[in-house]
């Protein structure tokens, strides 16, 4: 069992984490927004589906890995933010086309392609790479009876 200032410090960070909207969250409510509650509920199935390779990426020592080649770890960022430009373009494009506000909108997806596409945006998103790869295994014991795999895992629930 983590110390108590061990636990009091990860609730901390881990609400200022949640409270700030990120680019999952904003996914989200656009899904929702431009078709309905399947496809917003497809789209935060995506998104925690994206939040467990993150967890199995973590466990299987990958943030050694970019702590070891940083440059590994710039790629991965960049392929981020490089899918976040290519989603925020398409929709730009999208309302230049359009004559209306309400055309601005992105076109209703299938509750498939939403799920798709958001566990892409979540396993893109730098905020959730910054979590499970550089704060999260501050917080694992290895030496615990627990495996890594669970303590993430467990962790990983009390911060979504």
């Amino acid at each position: 069992m983590p110390s108590t200032d061990i636990l009091l410090a990860f609730f901390v960070t881990t609400a200022v984490f949640a409270f700030i909207p990120g680019p999952a969250m904003l996914y989200v409510a656009a899904r929702t927004l431009a078709a309905d509650r399947r496809a917003g509920l497809m789209a935060t199935l995506g998104i925690h589906v994206g939040c467990y390779v993150h967890v199995l990426v973590a466990a299987a020592g990958l943030s050694i890995l970019f702590h070891l080649v940083p440059t590994l770890y710039l790629v991965v960022k960049l392929a981020g933010a490089a899918y976040l430009i290519y989603l925020g373009f398409k929709m730009f494009r999208a309302a230049r086309s359009a004559g209306t506000v309400s055309e601005t909108l992105p076109a209703p997806k299938a509750g498939g392609r939403a799920f798709v596409e958001s566990m892409l945006v979540e396993v893109l998103n730098p905020k959730t790479a910054i979590f499970f790869l550089a704060f999260l295994p501050q917080f694992i014991d290895a030496a615990a009876s627990f495996p890594v795999w669970l303590q993430l895992s467990s962790w990983e629930h009390w911060s979504t």
